[in-house]
């Protein structure tokens, strides 16, 4: 069978659509600049590294994993151990990737959470200890970080053999809660004491400019929108020995935020998201739906009890239906929000596949004054 039927929570979605809409027509979008931009003197470091996770139930790299022996074995030479790695199977072991991002605002002595993941073939990591090991920057090769601690993977994997498993989440990767500690400063992302600079989230010329507008009502001249992503800053002298408040000052300034005309659907769930000061150019809109069922019923025919020749034989008897629902045409004047278009075509039945191909179709004609992602 054929057919394109959609759950009824089309209605739902389409007032809930409609309802965005008018929130973003009738409110002048505001927010703080501490919510939509971050300073350039804090960067996100990433750090990486090898370890070796001990304790598992059987459920390492037991099939000669070479990394993970000649790591056991390294690691137990450090503590005075010789052993032949010739034939060894650890099948208790597991060698991890490490992985995690930090602030360089974190000072040595912070601890964070770190990410582990199997690069071998282990099975699970369920109950596995994190032996110690370092962290380096991705970049640069600097040691910042030391690792260790039990794992978590949030699950869990039970082999019975004979293929009888019982898994539940991704047990070849956990997290170690607190796991890993700071041992060195991070490198920081300014180079000034007296300048800074605001990155902002979306880049937008027009928010970069209201940026630099309420922060220069506060400070005048100490603010200049360079591009559409960044804003520098001058820092007041008699703040240069308090940049903290500085800082702090202009993160809790509220400033006006714009955004692109932007439509955003998603065919597979039928998700649709308009974006505020969406319009549409005057338009007519023709939309009818074929629906094609088929369907395949087997009868038996069977031959009399006296008859030797004839034979038991299944017939299929095959049933085809066709509906092809009356178009509707909807004229769209150049007034028209897609407000208004979702409450004419919620009126008058119609789907989130069916508003989906419209929206398709009316940018393509250049009527959607907006721009359409489709994900």
């Amino acid at each position: 069978m054929v057919s394109s039927t959609w759950p009824k929570q089309s209605a739902l979605l389409l007032a809930l659509v409609a309802g965005l809409v008018l929130l973003a027509s009738e409110e002048v979008q505001g927010a703080r600049i501490k919510d939509i931009a971050r300073f350039d003197d804090e960067q996100q470091l990433s750090l990486i590294g090898t370890g070796l996770v001990t304790g598992l139930a059987g459920t390492g790299d037991g099939n000669g994993f070479r990394a993970s022996i000649e790591g056991l074995v390294r690691n137990l030479e450090r503590l005075g151990i010789t052993i032949d790695s010739r034939g060894l199977r650890a099948k208790n072991v597991a060698m991890v990737q490490i992985t995690a991002t930090l602030r360089s605002s974190a000072r040595p002595g912070t601890t964070f959470d770190i990410s582990v993941s199997s690069i071998g073939d282990a099975n699970s990591l369920q109950g596995g200890v994190l032996l110690p090991a370092s962290l380096v920057g991705v970049t640069d090769g600097t040691v910042y970080a030391t690792a260790s601690g039990p794992i978590s993977i949030g699950g869990f994997n039970v082999d019975g053999g004979a293929n009888n498993r019982v898994s539940n989440n991704h047990a070849t990767v956990g997290r170690v809660s607190d796991g890993a500690q700071i041992i060195r400063q991070l490198p920081s992302g300014v180079e000034s004491s007296t300048e800074l600079g605001l990155l902002l989230n979306h880049a937008d010329r027009t928010t970069a400019v209201n940026v630099a507008r309420t922060v220069n009502a506060l400070f005048p001249g100490a603010a200049l929108a360079e591009d559409a992503g960044y804003v520098r800053l001058q820092m007041p002298t008699e703040y240069l020995d308090n940049p903290m408040t500085f800082c702090a000052l202009i993160e809790d300034l509220e400033t006006e935020i714009d955004a692109r005309a932007k439509v955003v659907v998603n065919e597979r769930t039928g998700t649709i998201v308009v974006g505020g000061g969406v319009q549409l150019r005057e338009a007519a809109i023709a939309h009818g739906s074929l629906t094609i069922e088929i369907r395949t019923r087997y009868d038996v025919s069977q031959p009399n009890s006296f008859n030797e020749s004839g034979s038991t034989v299944v017939t299929p008897d095959v049933q085809t239906w066709i509906e092809d629902d009356e178009a509707h045409v909807l004229r769209l004047p150049a007034t028209t929000t897609v407000q208004d278009v979702v409450d004419v075509l919620n009126g008058m039945g119609a789907t989130p596949r069916d508003i989906i191909a419209m929206l398709q179709a009316l940018k393509a004609a250049g009527s959607l004054q907006a721009e359409l992602e489709v994900l």
